[in-house]
């Protein structure tokens, strides 16, 4: 059995009438396998490359904005599985249980390699893994420690001797966490005391004055470390500019309650900005210098375009809520260390016997042999006479 899991963002800048794909799973010796696509209609798709058919689904591939894609493949014949999760929502119609073979895959091919194609589309925050995304496995090295051997007539005496102990490992994985948001709203300059906290929609404007208010709270992350953090917007009706981003430090303000005169003020400085918007287009804006853990974040856009741009709220359409989208990371564990272990090892202590006993191995004995010594006795010594 073997397992496959392929993830990361994919941007569809244009697209000719043609099938393009995303994700292409080979064996080591580089046959295809299976692959996920956008069809020539723009909607996801899936092939059976052994088996030469194909799927299509109805999600449609929105082009210009950022899209996460996550493929799951388990190799196991005919009861091998594949699931295709688009923006963290499975695609049922392609997730299913096929004949895949039993070659393991050796190669994750990103983007198309079919000449003669026309399309223009990007990658970002892609990992492969043999695990599913987010799960560790420890990778276990087994400790060497020296046996103690006997040898004869010798004195065992406490050695310090290094021991190789070694600490599992934590392969790089990363997970993506998404959240929709707690609060979102606009205060409107002209109408200070008024609240917005229930309208569908919400905008960007300079004639008359209008900031966007987000709020997000963010759990799970834990101890692992934020590689990127994107907020997602679904855009209802266009504008030249789509806003500026700016943090707000106090996230005590309520959508309830929350109107001109009682916003909290924002950060000077830009964490984004969108440019021409679209309607009925998602876009999405790196704020990844806003998210460092768990916690509650808050936003407020602002525009200098007096032509606004409107946004769904969580009160509006189903699903089209605005999203913060994180992608966290685990830190690669130290590697092994060696760790000095007081190990009762013997040494080369000889003590003086006539009697040798066997060795525990088969090192040769040493056999005593017998030698003639002059011992010197008392012998007068004459003494000088006068």
């Amino acid at each position: 059995m073997d397992k496959w899991t392929g993830i990361g963002s994919a941007k569809l800048v244009s697209q000719g009438a043609n099938t393009v794909n995303l994700m292409k799973f080979r064996t080591a010796a580089d046959t295809a396998i299976l692959s996920v696509s956008i069809n020539n209609l723009g909607n996801l798709s899936y092939r059976n490359d052994l088996a030469g058919t194909s799927v299509n689904s109805t999600v449609s591939v929105s082009p210009g904005s950022w899209q996460t894609l996550q493929v799951h493949v388990r190799i196991a014949d005919t009861a091998s599985q594949i699931e295709v999760w688009y923006n963290n929502i499975l695609v049922s119609v392609l997730s299913r249980t096929d004949g895949l073979g039993t070659n393991p895959i050796g190669v994750l091919q990103l983007g198309e390699n079919t000449p003669a194609l026309t399309y223009d589309i990007a990658f970002d925050d892609v990992v492969a893994s043999l695990n599913s995304i987010g799960g560790v496995v420890p990778t276990n090295t087994p400790t060497n420690t020296p046996a103690n051997t006997s040898t004869s007539t010798l004195t065992p005496t406490n050695t310090v001797v290094p021991t190789n102990t070694m600490t599992p490992t934590n392969p790089a994985v990363s997970n993506i966490l998404t959240f929709t948001s707690t609060a979102d709203t606009y205060v409107q300059s002209d109408t200070p005391t008024t609240n917005y906290g229930s309208a569908n929609q919400f905008v960007t404007d300079n004639s008359p004055i209008r900031n966007m208010l987000l709020k997000f709270t963010v759990s799970g992350i834990g101890n692992q470390s934020v590689i990127s953090a994107k907020l997602r917007l679904y855009c209802v009706d266009p504008s030249p500019f789509g806003g500026e981003f700016h943090r707000l430090v106090n996230t005590a303000w309520s959508e309830g309650n929350v109107n001109w005169n009682t916003a909290p003020a924002a950060d000077p400085g830009i964490l984004g900005s969108l440019g021409k918007v679209a309607a009925n287009t998602w876009y999405e804006v790196d704020v990844t210098a806003l998210v460092n853990g768990d916690g509650t974040y808050s936003l407020k856009i602002n525009s200098t375009n007096v032509d606004g741009a409107y946004y769904s709220t969580k009160e509006g359409l189903a699903g089209f809520a605005p999203q913060l989208v994180i992608t966290t990371g685990l830190e690669p564990a130290s590697t092994p260390t060696n760790t000095p272990t007081a190990t009762q090892m013997p040494t080369d202590t000889p003590t003086p016997t006539f009697t040798l006993s066997p060795t525990a191995t088969d090192a040769p004995t040493l056999t005593p042999t017998l030698t003639d010594t002059l011992i010197p006795s008392d012998t007068p010594t004459p003494t000088p006479t006068q």
